[in-house]
């Protein structure tokens, strides 16, 4: 397994991970929210969700060299994942809506400063609780960054911020659901609201991120790679160049090398060479390599 594969393998089984203890975060969070009757932390499990469908983004994206049944031999997103992340808005404006509907009768008792009827039942268990949620989201946004700076993996570095961004939020919340607790009930609507609003927000961001992974034009000419990568030591000629991406964010690219004969031991090492050499040229940049050797190309 050469060195590529390796971190590959180790940043999916760290998005696997990630994903479950999001997923499982989200759930309690919606409970919690529903149970307490809190209109805000349901407002706020929504980023959860974006948080989810990130890290679910970023696995398809990064499983996707190691499913050779795909008609797809690298990097990137496909119809399926676009076609995911246009549902993803449906359910985020259908529930937007549903929760604005909730409490749109709250806001005029707001302004007009009248008790609310069933207010959010805001206690101290629950308080512990969103501080161990945050504690946990946090602890895992810190080991996923610092695993993204090890295995220089872009994905991981998004995710990283994601996820960072989740539990900055949800600890935020805490002290603010105290002051509702205190009797301050009108302030839980109105922290729906804007939470809801940020959930747009969030969620562009997360496109924005996710882009370059959804480009299908090609990012850099065929022409240009082929002269970086012909200047390599043993490399005698590379063809059927293919990259697609955004230059400067995120750029996938594959090559198919012939190698000289006595070169091909080394081809790990060549690997990683064209790989160091396109990223400090064209910045972030995964590279997909299929090598032959000379000999291999006379038959």
């Amino acid at each position: 397994m050469t060195e590529a594969n390796h971190r590959c393998q180790i940043s999916l089984w760290i998005l696997l991970i990630a994903l479950g203890l999001t997923v499982l975060l989200m759930t309690v969070k919606f409970w919690a929210g529903w149970a307490t009757q809190s209109l805000s932390l349901q407002a706020e499990t929504l980023h959860t969700l974006v948080s989810s469908f990130s890290l679910i983004l970023s696995l398809v994206a990064l499983q996707l060299p190691y499913h050779r049944t795909s008609r797809r031999e690298f990097l990137g997103h496909g119809k399926a994942e676009s076609t995911l992340a246009l549902c993803l808005v449906a359910v985020l404006g259908f529930a937007s809506l549903r929760l604005l509907e909730v409490i749109y009768p709250f806001l005029p008792l707001t302004l007009q400063q009248q008790a609310i009827a069933n207010p959010a039942q805001i206690s101290g268990p629950l308080i512990q609780l969103l501080l161990l949620i945050g504690g946990i989201t946090l602890g895992l946004a810190l080991f996923v960054r610092y695993e993204a700076r090890v295995l220089e993996s872009y994905l991981l570095r998004m995710s990283a911020i994601v996820l960072l961004r989740d539990a900055w939020l949800t600890l935020l919340l805490v002290p603010l659901l105290g002051i509702v607790g205190q009797g301050q009930y009108w302030l839980d609507p109105v922290l729906g609201v804007i939470l809801i609003g940020l959930v747009g927000v969030n969620y562009w961001q997360l496109l924005n991120w996710q882009l370059p992974l959804m480009m299908q034009s090609i990012a850099i000419a065929p022409e240009a790679l082929g002269y970086l990568v012909r200047r390599m030591q043993g490399v005698l000629a590379c063809y059927q160049i293919r990259s697609y991406g955004i230059v400067g964010r995120l750029v996938f690219v594959e090559i198919h090398l012939l190698l000289h004969a006595d070169y091909l031991s080394m081809a790990p090492m060549i690997a990683e060479r064209i790989e160091s050499m396109l990223r400090a040229r064209y910045g972030p940049v995964q590279v997909l390599l299929h090598v032959s050797s000379q000999d291999e190309a006379k038959e």
